[in-house]
């Protein structure tokens, strides 16, 4: 059986070198997303001599329904070194996340989500709207405004509270719309929106993934 070990400061490199390789990221992305977000004691890791076979990254958030908030578990990334892959590592590591952590979420490319289910995750639906064609894009948008609206219209279904850099990583890739009803944001899969009174419909996409009932059909987008 792997030995399965929380990363400590020592193992950043390793850790880094792992995540490139498996995942093509540059440092353009890495330094902010590692200042921000990263930190080794999250990590679960199966040690290789003195790198790294797989590692499981796990980010700490607050989730949010109705009027209770509640800690969860954003799986960043699930990685295994090339030369160790088809060997159950990433199912252990998962299930060695679930045993310590209640609610964990992620956002799984379309393919991987047969696996997740099988490990006990459930689908999560999003909103399907058409943004109306008097629609202005908003060169600028106001995030605290966006947030605001945001917290208003998922607190029934429940959603994963944003600060700074979460909506800073979806505003990167996507495009904010302005109507006498509210905002849409659109993002490379879905659109999401933001309306100025009430709550915004339950939906009818495949979103994120949750691991938990207190998760269960949330308001899950993909961001950090």
């Amino acid at each position: 059986m792997a030995e399965i070990r929380k990363a400590v400061k020592e193992d950043l490199p390793a850790l880094l070198s792992l995540w490139k390789e498996v995942f093509h990221d540059d440092d353009l992305f890495l330094t902010p997303f590692t200042e921000a977000r990263f930190d080794t004691a999250d990590v679960l890791m199966v040690p290789d001599g003195e790198g790294c076979a797989s590692a499981l990254w796990l980010i700490p958030f607050t989730a949010h329904k109705v009027c209770t908030s509640f800690p969860a578990w954003l799986l960043a990334g699930a990685a295994t070194r090339k030369a160790h892959r088809c060997k159950g590592l990433i199912s252990s590591l998962i299930k060695c996340a679930q045993s310590r952590h209640k609610d964990i979420f992620l956002y799984p490319e379309e393919d991987k989500r047969p696996f997740y289910r099988s490990l006990g995750f459930k689908d999560c639906f999003l909103p399907s709207p058409t943004i109306p064609e008097d629609a202005q894009l908003v060169e600028t948008p106001d995030i605290n405004e966006l947030n605001t609206l945001y917290e208003k219209a998922y607190n029934r279904q429940g959603f994963i509270k944003r600060d700074a850099f979460a909506w800073s990583t979806i505003l990167d890739n996507a495009s904010v719309f302005s109507t006498s009803e509210g905002f849409f944001i659109k993002t490379p899969k879905t659109i999401e929106p933001l309306p100025f009174n009430g709550e915004a419909t339950e939906g009818g996409v495949l979103g994120g993934m949750s691991f938990g009932e207190n998760l269960k059909d949330f308001h899950i987008i993909e961001s950090y």
